[in-house]
């Protein structure tokens, strides 16, 4: 239950980063990675990582966030 609260949490977060443009360079550089992961889903428009089901736009921008494919 806590690890849930926590990504709750941080997906709040990156959703506010996101919309005041927060850690973009971070973002990008995940991005970089993320852009063409086999686990990358797009739903109605939305890029998702399908290991976690994050929504990336705002899971790259948290420094707390972990890939768990490793690759960040």
């Amino acid at each position: 239950m806590k690890n849930f609260i926590l990504k709750i949490k941080n997906i709040i977060i990156g959703h506010l980063y996101n919309l005041f443009n927060i850690n973009n360079k971070l973002y990008t550089s995940r991005y970089n990675y993320c852009k063409d992961c086999i686990y990358k889903e797009k739903i109605l428009g939305i890029n998702y990582c399908s290991l976690c089901g994050c929504p990336l736009k705002d899971k790259l921008r948290v420094e707390d966030e972990r890939c768990l494919n490793g690759k960040w």
